[in-house]
């Protein structure tokens, strides 16, 4: 369990700073839609490789838990608070239908990234608590 909160605290962190990094490289491109692939691409990569690593890191645990953590992080993320977390703003979207559209996109990572993990059993976790 602190394994995932470290790593939703760590994925709020890394998806905004590669965001920021996303939406300069837009700005020195002068293109909104340039800058949405570049910080998509960015923070999608970022989000699989932290969760990768937290899950390795922590041994496993129950999917449902990563799930939970990758979706809490989403919406921890001060981009996604206003629409501009992900792909959205390329296509001129705003308010909750980009809210929705982005979280779409990135809780398909996230499941896509958490079942694509092999099942780690450590007999030293006790998960029968969060069952």
């Amino acid at each position: 369990m602190v394994g995932a909160v470290l790593t939703c605290l760590v994925l709020v962190a890394a998806a905004t700073i590669f965001g920021v990094v996303g939406s300069i490289i837009g700005i020195m491109a002068l293109s909104v839609p340039v800058g949405a692939v570049v910080r998509t691409v960015l923070v999608l990569g970022t989000v699989a490789l932290v969760l990768t690593t937290g899950y390795r890191w922590s041994r496993g645990g129950p999917r449902t838990l990563w799930l939970v953590a990758g979706l809490v992080a989403y919406v921890l993320l001060p981009a996604a608070w206003s629409g501009k977390a992900l792909i959205a703003t390329a296509f001129g979207w705003e308010g909750t239908l980009a809210w929705v559209v982005d979280a779409l996109v990135w809780m398909v990572v996230v499941v896509v990234t958490v079942r694509s993990r092999p099942a780690i059993a450590d007999e030293r976790i006790d998960t029968s608590g969060l069952r």
